[in-house]
């Protein structure tokens, strides 16, 4: 984009061109002032001069007649004395000197170059001396000039003074007055700077002027209406996303965007520990609708849905869908069977407890499947371990949970790592600082260029490397998180070179950025770093948004004021609205892989990404791609306009090289 920095405001070029021309009307006048002093001076020196010249022939003419030389002399004294000649010379007619008065020097205050500068011609007044009717000799008078050198000094420092008093006087007047009618222009000029980062919600003041109130009316209206458009694209987007992914309903997930976003979750890892899928099943929903008509059975389904939603509130990464009908699902990652097992029963108790159910004589209204995940689980397995337990729980023809074994003798889940266990491991981690580090890059979808590293966190448990998606939701629900970004966070600062150039993306959780704390901490660490900072982006999750939008700016404007840049993670999963990316300064969102996945053959997602890229790069944000795994995949985002990608397709993590 041309830059326009460097140019001159209209305001600095009036100033300019008015200054210079008061400048020169009032040289020019200065000048003429001192030239006119100076020659009407200098014709007073000489009429002077003349005067006394012929004043002193007289009086030389009278004496002359008595050939009284000493009267002469007296008289030519008396006249010299008075201090207002430079010279006197009497001379005969023949060229010699009878007497001669001259100044060797001129005594004055005023400055030798002042004078040179002037060099007043002072002329001689001459008369002739007379003896009856013979010319005895010529008189020779020049007059002082050091008293016409200070009357013109004199006239020259008032005349300074007044230039000086005019031009500052003249130029501050000018410059508030200037100010004053350029004020609509220079809120123009920021209104015009909002509009171009698709910022509309400012508006201008009418300024009294005609021509510029129809200027300014016209930029109100122009953002008011690129407001409404701007707003509209969001809302469709939302819209895209809820219509695609949300049941109308009870706005929860619907059985396509639950399965995506598993699916995604189980192919990139990012389900650890003891993640637990939940089969919800009311039975006989139809006899509902037909007894009881549509309404009831909805308001009885919202009902189910804002329990099973209250049920998982708190549980970081967990979500709810509404299948089909009266079938819900739940997915709780990172969290112990002993919990699943309470909030089963919890969903069960609170469920039986509505009027209509609690009403009804039947016991076998609600069945629960539970079923556990096991590393490298494809979805199709997970459903199907989970619908078994679901159809063995609705057997046993009375309402009640049921879990997924694949033996009667297994009565619990075979996870080596218990609660117990992996706080014990997650607190010898921080205190013996081990955590891992290692990075996948990102690329330019068009260029293949790497643009930075993501980092990435790994822990050894028993000779193994443990991915963060699996120990972080357990750091989690120990009250860890905090400390371990703090971990993360030291280690990156600590060891990156930025004589090396490389950029690095480092995700901070919503616990963090939420934590006074670690936020102080945050800013002295990064204050020590300043000279790292511009190769620095912080991350955070779209989630972390829900908690209010102030957690994130007070994030953006740290990064303003230090230079380093604020990026938002799993973009598009959360229901917050997305109107926060016009109002907070990121630089960049990372669309969430359960979009990515398979979005050369899903429409809806490609819709939804288009409309998503036209928006971010209107206000600048940079879109990136996570959990690219094909070929395919890549070609479609690089035709929806994706800047950058990161995943399997392109480069697989490694250890950190710092």
């Amino acid at each position: 984009m041309r830059t326009t920095n460097n140019k001159r405001t209209l305001k600095q070029m009036i100033l300019l061109s008015v200054s210079i021309l008061l400048l020169l009307l009032l040289s020019g006048s200065f000048i003429l002032n001192i030239s006119l002093s100076k020659d009407y001076v200098q014709e007073r020196l000489a009429q002077h001069s003349q005067e006394a010249a012929t004043f002193l022939g007289l009086s030389l003419s009278t004496i002359a007649e008595n050939e009284d030389l000493v009267a002469e002399a007296r008289m030519i004294d008396a006249l010299f004395d008075s201090g207002d000649y430079q010279l006197i010379r009497y001379q005969n007619t023949r060229g010699k000197v009878f007497l001669e008065k001259q100044l060797m020097s001129l005594r004055s205050d005023v400055p030798a170059w002042f004078v040179g500068l002037l060099n007043l011609n002072a002329v001689s007044g001459d008369a002739k001396g007379m003896t009856g009717w013979r010319q005895k000799g010529v008189l020779f008078v020049q007059s002082n000039a050091s008293d016409a050198y200070q009357k013109l000094w004199q006239i020259f420092k008032s005349q300074v003074v007044w230039l000086v008093f005019v031009s500052v006087f003249g130029l501050l007047g000018l410059y508030v007055l200037m100010r004053k009618l350029l004020k609509p222009l220079a809120d123009m000029e920021v209104q015009a700077r909002e509009l171009a980062h698709n910022h509309f919600e400012g508006r201008m003041s009418i300024p009294a002027s005609r021509e510029l109130a129809e200027v300014a009316q016209s930029i109100n209206e122009m953002s008011a209406s690129l407001e409404r458009v701007f707003h509209e694209q969001l809302s469709v987007i939302e819209r895209m996303r809820d219509q695609s992914r949300k049941d109308p309903l009870t706005q929860l997930f619907n059985r396509e965007g639950f399965d995506a976003r598993l699916k995604a979750d189980l192919t990139s890892n990012s389900v650890l520990g003891q993640g637990v899928l939940v089969l919800i099943m009311l039975r006989d929903f139809d006899d509902v609708n037909s007894s009881q008509g549509r309404q009831a059975g909805d308001s009885l389904l919202l009902d189910v849905a804002r329990i099973a939603n209250e049920a998982i509130e708190g549980i970081h990464g967990a979500y709810a869908a509404r299948r089909s009908g009266a079938q819900f699902s739940l997915f709780l990652p990172a969290v112990s069977f002993d919990a699943v097992e309470q909030i089963s029963a919890q969903i069960l108790s609170r469920v039986l407890a509505l009027p209509f159910l609690r009403q009804s004589l039947q016991d076998d209204w609600l069945s629960i499947g539970l079923a556990v995940v096991d590393q490298g689980e494809t979805l199709k397995d997970l459903l199907s371990k989970a619908d078994l337990a679901l159809r063995q729980a609705q057997s046993k023809q009375v309402s009640t949970w049921q879990r997924y074994v694949e033996s009667e003798l297994d009565g619990a889940i075979a996870d080596v790592h218990q609660a117990n266990h992996w706080k014990q491991i997650l607190q010898g981690v921080l205190a013996e600082n081990t955590l891992i580090l290692h990075e996948q890059s990102v690329f330019e979808l068009v260029s293949r260029k790497k643009v930075h590293s993501q980092i990435l966190s790994r822990i050894d448990v028993d000779g193994k490397l443990v991915v963060a998606a699996t120990f972080l939701p357990m750091a989690k629900r120990f009250g860890l998180m905090v400390l371990f970004d703090q971990m993360v966070v030291e280690k990156v600062l600590e060891s990156m070179d930025a004589q090396l150039g490389q950029r690095y993306h480092v995700t901070l959780s919503e616990a963090a950025i939420a934590d006074e704390h670690f936020m102080v901490w945050l800013s002295e660490r990064l204050m020590s770093h300043r000279d790292l900072l511009p190769m620095l982006t912080l991350e955070v999750p779209e989630h972390a948004l829900s908690f209010g939008e102030s957690i994130l700016g007070r994030l953006c404007e740290l990064g303003r004021q230090w230079g380093f840049a604020v990026c938002v993670d799993r973009f598009g999963v959360s229901s917050v609205p997305f109107s926060y990316i016009q109002r907070i300064g990121i630089s960049a969102i990372k669309i969430d892989s359960s979009f990515v996945r398979d979005i050369h053959i899903n429409q809806d997602n490609q819709f939804f990404l288009r409309a998503t890229v036209q928006i971010a790069h209107s206000q600048k944000i940079k879109v990136i791609a996570i959990g690219v795994e094909s070929e395919q995949e890549l070609s479609m985002l690089r035709e929806l306009g994706v800047d950058a990608a990161m995943g399997f397709a392109l480069e697989h993590p490694s250890e950190a090289k710092f």
